[in-house]
């Protein structure tokens, strides 16, 4: 399958509400793509790194770091809790596909699709119309996936150069964190 934009997307009513709430939603960005999304990043077969906040920025391979003795496990976790009590850290899985597509890592085609249409035209100029930036020229793409335990504290997202962040989410993060189901039990969605 070939990922690709829906074409009914409404751009304008997206960028606006980035504008007013530094936030926004655009249902269906992949239309059908989503679902072959869904069931590779879920699949038995796909590759994560457990990434946890360290000075050399290195993640270590999920099989890898669940090798180690429980002991050890219940320690990192331990040290990057209490480093969370007072600065900025985390714990959660993911890929880096630009990294992993110049390594040659062996994951699913469509994650590698995903990216080359992150960087193609049309979503370039879907990024620079939704922001109102027109420095954008390049998107990253890191698949994430959060596990019981896993966490991301509060910080600023603070940089020199612009940032964001886009989630691509079956549900709205806000609405699961509240327990709530389905987008269509979230007030005003």
């Amino acid at each position: 399958m070939t990922l690709a934009l829906a074409a009914d997307l409404d751009l304008t009513g997206a960028a606006e509400r980035l504008a007013a709430t530094g936030r926004s939603r655009m249902p269906g960005l992949l239309g059908e793509g989503a679902g072959v999304l869904h069931e590779a990043l879920t699949g038995p077969d796909m590759v994560w790194n457990r990434a946890i906040q360290n000075p050399y920025n290195a993640d270590v391979p999920v099989a890898v770091f669940e090798a180690e003795p429980l002991a050890e496990q219940a320690r990192l976790y331990g040290m990057a809790h209490e480093e969370a009590t007072e600065g900025f850290q985390f714990i959660f899985d993911r890929i880096k596909l630009g990294q992993a597509r110049a390594m040659g890592l062996p994951l699913p085609p469509v994650l590698f699709e995903l990216h080359a249409l992150f960087n193609s035209a049309p979503f370039l100029d879907l990024a620079r119309g939704l922001t109102g930036d027109d420095r954008i020229a390049y998107v990253d793409a890191q698949p994430t996936r959060y596990l019981p335990g896993h966490f991301l504290n509060g910080h600023t997202d603070a940089h020199e150069d612009a940032g964001a962040a886009l989630c691509l989410c079956a549900e709205p993060v806000a609405a699961l964190a509240r327990g709530v189901g389905r987008p269509a039990d979230v007030p005003g969605r």
